[in-house]
């Protein structure tokens, strides 16, 4: 009893996906494999899939931030202008009272290289420019100790960051983006990349090369009104070996149960 079952599950279960896969079918398959306007369309779909994508993951997965931010460097360097003293026998000129200039010295060798560095490289905010947080300008070195809580910001930064809260993010139709690229952070990319409009009409538009033909989803759709019977290939017999007969699936009427 339990063979029978199993059977008739993976019968059931093989028909169910091969009516599935039938109903998804929305355009009938081109006359001849070698239409090459039919080719030239998917070739058009094929490119504004894969550019929606790359715009999607440029804009969505943010740019890395500088680990001189997140290490507050300039923090260092100011703990070596009020450390650096100590470390000579002879400090004349190096004491306590003379750190301040010592800052000065260590900010113009070491400070100026970071602080260009910085703001040639990473002029924004954390996340790529979507949080609300900034880093220090790694070029302003004061002696001091370290104290540094970049990346407990970043990390709550991140943290709490929800999908879409820019008016960039999100989902969007092909049609968008023929007027508008959402590469928006840390810095806009500009125009739209690509022809969309072109690519959009040559693909699905109302003057695509080909000729759409419904024929056999109407045939199915008619025939959905009534009900039909799919047949499985498959044949159950009991355990005692009598002959079995081949299952069916019935399909009920649309809008019936």
């Amino acid at each position: 009893m339990r063979t029978k079952t199993a059977k008739l599950f993976l019968a059931l279960s093989f028909a169910a996906s091969m009516f599935a896969a039938s109903n998804a079918m929305a355009v009938s398959p081109a006359d001849s494999p070698c239409d090459a306007s039919y080719f030239d369309s998917l070739k058009a779909r094929a490119w504004m899939e894969a550019q929606r994508e790359i715009n999607q993951n440029a804009n969505l997965i943010a740019k890395p931030d500088s680990v001189l931010e997140y290490t507050c460097f300039n923090k260092f360097l100011g703990v070596l202008a009020q450390e650096a003293p100590n470390l000579f026998s002879d400090n004349t000129g190096l004491g306590a009272s003379e750190t301040g200039t010592l800052a000065d010295t260590v900010a113009s060798i070491v400070g100026a290289a970071a602080g260009s560095y910085h703001s040639s490289n990473f002029d924004h905010a954390y996340i790529g420019g979507r949080a609300e947080e900034d880093g220090d300008d790694q070029g302003n070195v004061s002696a001091g100790s370290y104290e540094c809580e970049q990346m407990n910001l970043v990390w709550e930064a991140a943290k709490c960051m929800n999908f879409a809260d820019k008016d960039h993010d999100g989902f969007f139709m092909f049609a968008d983006y023929t007027s508008e690229d959402y590469r928006k952070l840390p810095e806009e990319c500009g125009a739209p990349a690509g022809d969309w409009q072109t690519n959009i009409d040559q693909s699905a538009g109302a003057d695509v090369p080909w000729q759409r033909d419904d024929t056999e989803i109407e045939e199915y759709l008619s025939r959905q009104e009534e009900g039909f019977t799919i047949q499985t290939g498959l044949t159950i017999q009991g355990v005692g070996g009598n002959d079995g007969e081949e299952e069916e699936v019935e399909v009920p009427a649309r809008g019936g149960e």
